[in-house]
């Protein structure tokens, strides 16, 4: 608009509307500058968007890269039998730093864009297009943002249950560990006491033996004085 003005003053400066030779100096100059501004705009939004389509051709490489890579570290993740807790945890938190890694290069890309989009607008009168390609940029934007917060919930969903699993490995562990030490120590106590009743029945033995055996002595003594006293009466 300030451009088309600076024309208009300058072609009405040279038909005589203003009459003056200072007034078409500063018309020209006015146009030149205005002119050149417009330049200027159009050469950084140029740049800008190139920039942001060159990025958007690696990105589709290196997208479907970081998606394979993804999925496959998701299903190493899930192998219970192959990775502990701590290795699958270690796992999707890779898994997170690259889908976040590849997602932040998508939206640098698309607020480029955006960028541009909104700074050649602001150059002049926007057509209906002009804002509905706007609005598109933005909810791309957005849906990526979208993504990004529910692949990043996922993951940390993921890495939630994983901890969660570890810990209670950790502790049945721990618990299984307890289980062996209180187990041998009962069956050591159980043996203590077997040996402790094995002894008393020794013991009870001895002395019931010593008992007999004095009792068969008295026995004979008394058998044995009998004896004699008969042969002293006859």
């Amino acid at each position: 608009d300030d451009a088309k003005s600076a024309s208009s003053s300058y072609v009405d400066t040279l038909t005589g509307v203003e009459g003056t030779i200072g007034k078409v100096t500063e018309a020209t100059n006015k146009l030149v500058a205005e002119t050149s501004k417009e330049v200027a705009v159009l050469i950084a939004v140029t740049k800008a968007r190139q920039k942001a389509h060159h990025i958007d051709r690696e990105l589709k490489v290196e997208r479907a890269k970081a998606n394979r890579e993804i999925n496959d570290i998701r299903l190493q993740a899930e192998d219970r039998e192959k990775f502990n807790a701590t290795e699958r945890i270690a796992l999707l938190r890779k898994a997170q730093a690259i889908e976040e890694g590849i997602t932040a290069k998508e939206i640098k890309s698309k607020k480029i864009l955006i960028d541009a989009q909104k700074l050649e607008m602001q150059q002049g009168l926007n057509s209906i297009e002009d804002k509905d390609k706007l609005a598109e940029m933005q909810a791309e934007l957005i849906d990526l943002d979208t993504k990004k917060l529910r692949s990043q919930r996922l993951l940390q969903t993921q890495i939630t249950t994983a901890i969660n699993q570890e810990k209670a490995e950790k502790e049945q562990a721990a618990a299984d560990a307890q289980k062996i030490i209180d187990d041998e120590f009962d069956a050591k106590i159980k043996a203590n006491d077997e040996w402790n009743k094995e002894q008393q029945r020794s013991r009870d033995a001895n002395i019931a033996a010593d008992k007999k055996a004095a009792e068969e002595k008295e026995k004979l003594e008394l058998d044995l004085r009998n004896f004699k006293q008969d042969m002293a009466v006859q």
